[in-house]
């Protein structure tokens, strides 16, 4: 049963940075699966990118995508994994390894779209648990 979420174009705006920060490590999939040979954390990440792909649908594919809301068809199981896997890539992002950004501003600007994210998330995770569009 889809969700029948509707997202303010900031929300989805938070969720397609997210998304697409995760869909940038697609070739974390293929070393995975080519190099190192280990196929569960390749299967892991096909699956992770597949919903990924599928939650771009509903938010758009565009990055300026002007429409003045957006409307998750994703079922709810499925959209509180996604979700909650967002928000904890968000969440540890937040809390980096010791990893150097390449400057103050664009650590400011990352750390921004991060906890964004995973408020988001928090206020679409409350929502779905709560049985109903927020």
């Amino acid at each position: 049963m889809p969700t029948n979420l509707t997202l303010t174009p900031g929300q989805r705006s938070a969720l397609y940075e997210q998304v697409r920060l995760h869909v940038s490590a697609i070739s974390d999939l293929w070393l995975a699966l080519e190099r190192n040979h280990d196929y569960e954390t390749a299967k892991r990440l096909g699956r992770e990118v597949s919903e990924d792909f599928r939650l771009l649908d509903d938010l758009g594919w565009y990055p300026n995508d002007r429409r003045p809301e957006f409307e998750l068809t994703i079922p709810v199981e499925d959209l509180t994994r996604i979700l909650g896997r967002l928000r904890s890539e968000a969440d540890g992002g937040l809390n980096p390894t010791g990893a150097e950004r390449e400057s103050k501003e664009q650590e400011e600007r990352v750390e921004l779209g991060l906890r964004r994210a995973r408020d988001v998330c928090d206020d679409l995770l409350a929502g779905l648990a709560n049985g109903g569009p927020r």
